[in-house]
Protein backbone atom coordinates (compact mmCIF):
# COMPACT_ATOMS: atom_id res chain seq x y z
CA UNK A 1 0.00 0.00 0.00
CA UNK A 2 1.14 3.29 -0.60
CA UNK A 3 0.27 6.86 0.09
CA UNK A 4 -0.01 9.23 -2.59
CA UNK A 5 1.45 12.73 -1.33
CA UNK A 6 1.56 15.94 -2.75
CA UNK A 7 4.87 17.96 -3.41
CA UNK A 8 2.94 21.27 -4.42
CA UNK A 9 4.02 21.48 -7.31
CA UNK A 10 1.99 19.87 -9.62
CA UNK A 11 3.84 16.40 -8.89
CA UNK A 12 3.29 13.68 -6.34
CA UNK A 13 5.61 11.29 -4.41
CA UNK A 14 4.57 7.64 -3.06
CA UNK A 15 5.20 7.03 0.75
CA UNK A 16 5.26 3.16 1.69
CA UNK A 17 2.76 2.38 3.56
CA UNK A 18 5.14 0.26 5.42
CA UNK A 19 7.65 2.43 6.13
CA UNK A 20 6.99 6.32 5.89
CA UNK A 21 10.50 7.29 5.55
CA UNK A 22 10.41 4.94 2.22
CA UNK A 23 9.59 6.30 -0.81
CA UNK A 24 9.48 5.29 -4.72
CA UNK A 25 12.71 6.55 -6.34
CA UNK A 26 14.20 6.52 -10.27
CA UNK A 27 17.83 4.83 -9.19
CA UNK A 28 20.82 7.51 -9.50
CA UNK A 29 17.90 10.10 -10.65
CA UNK A 30 17.92 8.69 -14.41
CA UNK A 31 14.97 8.71 -16.11
CA UNK A 32 15.30 6.61 -19.55
CA UNK A 33 14.44 2.81 -20.66
CA UNK A 34 14.73 0.65 -17.97
CA UNK A 35 15.34 2.89 -15.23
CA UNK A 36 14.97 0.68 -11.72
CA UNK A 37 12.54 2.18 -9.61
CA UNK A 38 13.31 1.40 -6.26
CA UNK A 39 12.23 1.96 -2.29
CA UNK A 40 14.93 4.59 -1.22
CA UNK A 41 14.82 7.22 1.70
CA UNK A 42 12.71 10.16 1.15
CA UNK A 43 15.02 13.18 0.62
CA UNK A 44 12.97 15.33 -1.57
CA UNK A 45 14.30 14.93 -4.65
CA UNK A 46 12.82 15.14 -8.52
CA UNK A 47 13.99 11.01 -8.52
CA UNK A 48 10.95 11.07 -5.99
CA UNK A 49 8.35 13.00 -7.89
CA UNK A 50 5.74 12.02 -10.31
CA UNK A 51 2.85 13.28 -12.39
CA UNK A 52 -0.47 11.52 -12.65
CA UNK A 53 -2.07 12.29 -16.08
CA UNK A 54 -5.41 11.38 -15.97
CA UNK A 55 -6.45 9.03 -18.86
CA UNK A 56 -9.63 10.39 -19.15
CA UNK A 57 -9.63 14.22 -19.29
CA UNK A 58 -12.39 16.50 -18.43
CA UNK A 59 -14.26 19.50 -20.21
CA UNK A 60 -15.88 22.17 -18.98
CA UNK A 61 -18.42 22.86 -21.57
CA UNK A 62 -19.61 25.93 -20.36
CA UNK A 63 -15.88 27.57 -21.10
CA UNK A 64 -15.87 26.03 -24.28
CA UNK A 65 -15.38 29.06 -27.61
CA UNK A 66 -18.17 28.93 -29.55
CA UNK A 67 -15.87 29.25 -33.09
CA UNK A 68 -18.02 29.00 -36.63
CA UNK A 69 -16.76 26.65 -38.79
CA UNK A 70 -14.59 28.08 -41.52
CA UNK A 71 -10.67 28.71 -42.42
CA UNK A 72 -8.41 30.26 -40.07
CA UNK A 73 -4.62 31.49 -39.22
CA UNK A 74 -3.64 30.60 -35.41
CA UNK A 75 -1.39 33.25 -34.29
CA UNK A 76 0.82 32.47 -31.22
CA UNK A 77 -0.23 34.07 -27.83
CA UNK A 78 3.62 34.56 -26.68
CA UNK A 79 4.14 36.86 -30.68
CA UNK A 80 1.46 37.51 -32.93
CA UNK A 81 3.94 38.06 -35.58
CA UNK A 82 3.69 34.12 -35.43
CA UNK A 83 1.33 31.34 -36.88
CA UNK A 84 1.30 28.09 -36.60
CA UNK A 85 2.46 26.09 -39.64
CA UNK A 86 2.81 22.81 -40.98
CA UNK A 87 6.89 22.35 -41.52
CA UNK A 88 8.39 22.39 -44.87
CA UNK A 89 4.93 22.42 -46.79
CA UNK A 90 4.76 18.77 -46.43
CA UNK A 91 1.97 16.68 -47.06
CA UNK A 92 3.01 13.50 -45.53
CA UNK A 93 2.01 12.22 -42.26
CA UNK A 94 4.02 12.95 -39.16
CA UNK A 95 4.94 16.46 -40.30
CA UNK A 96 5.27 18.24 -37.47
CA UNK A 97 3.46 21.40 -36.52
CA UNK A 98 5.89 24.51 -35.12
CA UNK A 99 5.29 28.43 -35.13
CA UNK A 100 6.66 30.14 -38.01
CA UNK A 101 6.67 34.10 -39.08
CA UNK A 102 3.25 34.87 -40.31
CA UNK A 103 3.14 34.35 -44.20
CA UNK A 104 -0.72 33.72 -44.87
CA UNK A 105 0.74 30.86 -46.78
CA UNK A 106 -1.87 27.60 -46.98
CA UNK A 107 0.34 25.85 -44.63
CA UNK A 108 -0.87 28.22 -42.28
CA UNK A 109 -3.92 28.52 -42.76
CA UNK A 110 -6.29 25.57 -41.00
CA UNK A 111 -10.35 24.64 -41.53
CA UNK A 112 -11.90 24.57 -37.75
CA UNK A 113 -15.37 22.29 -37.55
CA UNK A 114 -17.07 21.76 -34.43
CA UNK A 115 -17.94 18.02 -34.26
CA UNK A 116 -21.40 16.62 -32.76
CA UNK A 117 -19.30 15.74 -29.65
CA UNK A 118 -18.61 19.96 -29.15
CA UNK A 119 -14.58 18.80 -29.86
CA UNK A 120 -13.29 20.79 -32.76
CA UNK A 121 -11.77 19.32 -35.68
CA UNK A 122 -8.64 21.03 -36.86
CA UNK A 123 -7.08 20.22 -40.38
CA UNK A 124 -4.62 21.73 -42.49
CA UNK A 125 -6.14 23.72 -45.73
CA UNK A 126 -2.62 22.83 -47.41
CA UNK A 127 -2.97 19.24 -47.00
CA UNK A 128 -6.42 18.37 -45.50
CA UNK A 129 -4.84 16.20 -43.01
CA UNK A 130 -5.99 16.32 -39.17
CA UNK A 131 -4.17 18.20 -36.44
CA UNK A 132 -2.80 15.05 -34.43
CA UNK A 133 -1.48 14.18 -30.95
CA UNK A 134 0.76 11.98 -31.95
CA UNK A 135 -0.24 8.37 -31.15
CA UNK A 136 -2.56 9.76 -28.29
CA UNK A 137 0.44 10.23 -26.14
CA UNK A 138 -0.16 11.36 -22.31
CA UNK A 139 3.15 12.75 -22.28
CA UNK A 140 3.86 16.87 -22.08
CA UNK A 141 6.69 18.07 -24.63
CA UNK A 142 4.74 14.86 -27.15
CA UNK A 143 4.83 16.19 -30.64
CA UNK A 144 2.09 17.39 -32.53
CA UNK A 145 1.61 16.54 -35.98
CA UNK A 146 -0.66 16.21 -39.17
CA UNK A 147 -1.88 12.72 -39.81
CA UNK A 148 -4.63 11.19 -42.24
CA UNK A 149 -8.15 12.44 -40.45
CA UNK A 150 -10.03 9.46 -39.07
CA UNK A 151 -14.14 10.41 -37.69
CA UNK A 152 -14.01 9.54 -33.78
CA UNK A 153 -9.75 9.65 -33.49
CA UNK A 154 -9.52 11.55 -30.58
CA UNK A 155 -5.91 12.09 -30.80
CA UNK A 156 -7.60 14.40 -33.41
CA UNK A 157 -10.25 16.28 -31.57
CA UNK A 158 -9.52 19.92 -29.90
CA UNK A 159 -11.69 21.35 -27.20
CA UNK A 160 -10.98 25.39 -27.40
CA UNK A 161 -11.44 27.40 -24.70
CA UNK A 162 -11.86 31.29 -24.68
CA UNK A 163 -9.15 32.62 -22.53
CA UNK A 164 -9.06 35.89 -21.06
CA UNK A 165 -7.29 38.94 -22.89
CA UNK A 166 -8.96 37.15 -25.79
CA UNK A 167 -7.07 34.25 -26.69
CA UNK A 168 -7.82 30.75 -26.99
CA UNK A 169 -6.57 27.63 -25.60
CA UNK A 170 -6.65 24.19 -27.20
CA UNK A 171 -6.82 21.27 -25.35
CA UNK A 172 -6.19 17.66 -27.04
CA UNK A 173 -9.35 15.39 -26.10
CA UNK A 174 -7.40 12.50 -25.78
CA UNK A 175 -4.90 13.44 -23.58
CA UNK A 176 -6.27 16.64 -21.88
CA UNK A 177 -2.88 18.31 -22.58
CA UNK A 178 -2.96 21.98 -24.27
CA UNK A 179 -1.11 23.20 -27.02
CA UNK A 180 2.00 25.30 -25.94
CA UNK A 181 5.32 26.83 -27.25
CA UNK A 182 8.16 25.31 -25.34
CA UNK A 183 9.72 27.67 -23.86
CA UNK A 184 7.15 30.23 -24.43
CA UNK A 185 9.56 31.38 -27.20
CA UNK A 186 8.58 32.68 -30.57
CA UNK A 187 10.99 33.85 -32.29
Amino acid sequence: KWQVLSNGDGTFKLVSALDDSLVLDAAGASCFNGTNIQLWSDNGTVAQSFEFIPLQPEFDSSKSADLEDGYYEIRSGVNTAYALDIQDWSMDDGAQLQVWSGTGGQNQVFKITKLDSGFYRIESAWSGKSIDADSGRMVPGGKIQQWESFDGNKNQEWFISEQSGGGCLLRNAATGLALDLMGAAAI
